[in-house]
């Protein structure tokens, strides 16, 4: 259970150094709210990306399942977030979330492959 968290912690870190650097751009003006965006979707997905690699060094699962079920667990926070915050689900969001859903897959197949070699 220990390793686990360490790897929630490590995505959980990224995720947040990407936000700080984002909010502290944003707040001084040096980037429009487009960039902001932009950089928030790339903070999100370095972070998913991340979590996958490192839990799929762990797990002795193939890359793909961990990849899977490292999404499923984010896109249930996300869900929960958006049923609390009474945000709408569009076409964008299911865009996103199958991005996501790749990086997440990716990351934890070339974790796979880089611990066969």
């Amino acid at each position: 259970m220990k390793k686990y968290l360490k790897v929630l912690l490590y995505s959980l870190l990224t995720l947040l150094i990407g936000v700080f650097i984002t909010s502290i751009l944003y707040y001084f003006n040096i980037f429009n709210s487009k960039f902001n965006s932009i950089f928030l979707f790339l903070s999100v997905i370095i972070s998913i990306f991340i979590g996958s690699y490192k839990l799929s060094k762990i797990v002795n699962k193939k890359g793909l399942l961990v990849g899977t079920y490292y999404f499923l667990f984010y896109f249930i926070i996300m869900i929960i977030f958006k049923f609390i915050f009474k945000d709408k689900i569009i076409y964008k969001n299911i865009i996103y979330y199958i991005i996501l859903l790749l990086v997440s897959i990716i990351g934890a197949i070339i974790s796979k492959n880089k611990k066969k070699n």
